[in-house]
């Protein structure tokens, strides 16, 4: 299978068969690719780089100039990858069932090793745990991701409803599909993580770290992201409907395909955000900073977004003033 130069970036490929794939400068960047198999493929060049490669087999695959930098690597198996000692391995975390080939330093190459405080909970009884208003205030729960999907004793799917984790550490996680409703989630560094189709409507994430967030597909419905930073987010398809945005730092943002209907943007900052195919009926854009920004085709469907002070350089807004 010839895949050269192909953009697989954020595509779901988790379990997909691609062995012997030719994937030579591939972009496969913030890819979900858990268990997938990638034996032998010809990674050469290819754009890793925060891809989800939980589980995956890439053994014997040709990691030459592979970017791999913050990708997860949990349980995955390298043994036998050639040229590994030219990918970048540049905080891509791992652990102890993660595969390497034979006499490869993974440290030395900049990959992240577990934290010694590394909240391990897999081979707990308690696989359908629920938090549910559980009160975690002030307890590190960064690197609790460590292998969320494989026995489900971690957060991956679970009941947080109305849990909070105001100011919590929880940096890199993995929480995709996660009931996070009513949560509170003020202040929590959440950088780096993934939230995809994650439900988070009528959370609290106000001044949170969210920068280079998946939210892809996640519902934050009525949610309040005041103050928060969500500089480089992918929220491809979420439903931001009546989300409170104002202030938000959403510069170079990806908001391709997401609801906005009547969210609150007010003072928002969106320096080349994408917001392409984006549906911003009734979106309060007032006093927001839109210079750079890919609004693509947006969609008003029936009122248009209210932009009076907006800042819109580089392409002309329509709206009310």
């Amino acid at each position: 299978m010839d895949r050269r130069d192909v953009e697989l970036h954020k595509n779901n490929l988790n379990g997909v068969d691609l062995r012997g794939a030719n994937l030579s400068g591939a972009n496969l960047h913030f890819g979900n690719m858990e268990g997938v198999n990638l034996e032998k493929a010809n990674l050469r060049g290819a754009d890793l780089m925060q891809a989800v490669l939980v589980n995956a087999n890439l053994r014997e695959a040709d990691l030459a100039d592979a970017n791999l930098s913050l990708a997860y690597l949990f349980g995955a198996d390298l043994r036998g990858a050639k040229n590994i000692e030219k990918a970048k391995l540049k905080s891509c975390q791992y652990d102890s069932e993660t595969k390497w080939p034979k006499g490869f330093d993974p440290q030395r190459a900049g990959a992240q090793p577990p934290s010694p405080d590394f909240a391990d909970l897999s081979g707990t009884e308690n696989h359908d745990s629920s938090l549910n208003e559980a009160e975690l205030e002030g307890i590190d729960l960064s690197m609790a991701h460590r292998r969320i999907d494989r026995q489900a004793a971690m957060l991956h799917k679970d009941n947080l409803r109305k849990v909070d984790l105001s100011g919590v550490d929880l940096s890199k996680s993995i929480l995709n599909n996660a009931d996070l409703r009513f949560a509170n989630v003020a202040r929590a560094d959440l950088s780096f993580s993934n939230l995809i189709e994650a439900n988070l409507r009528g959370a609290d994430l106000g001044g949170a770290d969210l920068r280079y967030v998946h939210f892809d597909r996640a519902n934050l419905s009525g949610a309040n992201l005041q103050d928060t930073n969500l500089s480089y987010a992918i929220l491809v398809g979420a439903n931001l409907n009546r989300t409170n945005l104002k202030s938000s730092d959403l510069r170079v943002a990806n908001l391709e395909e997401a609801f906005l209907g009547k969210a609150n943007l007010q003072e928002a900052v969106l320096n080349a955000a994408h917001l392409n195919r984006a549906n911003l009926r009734g979106a309060d854009l007032r006093s927001a900073n839109l210079t750079k920004h890919d609004f693509g085709v947006p969609t008003y469907r029936a009122s248009p977004p209210a932009l009076s002070s907006a800042i819109c350089v580089m392409q002309t807004c329509e709206g009310p003033t």
